[in-house]
């Protein structure tokens, strides 16, 4: 956790001060902004499947 809080500029005291759980919010909020998040893959019905041929 520490090169997660690190990198969100916190200092040590913080670090350790800072629970897992938001640790972890802090870290999926930070990959959305990125957009390192993957979207979500659409499903398809069996006609558009056959469309793709």
């Amino acid at each position: 956790m520490l090169f997660y809080g690190r990198k969100f500029g916190m200092s040590k005291q913080e670090i350790l001060i800072t629970t897992i759980g938001e640790m972890r919010d802090m870290i999926s909020c930070n990959a959305i902004y990125s957009g390192s998040v993957r979207p979500a893959k659409k499903k398809l019905k069996f006609d558009e499947i056959l469309q793709l041929r």
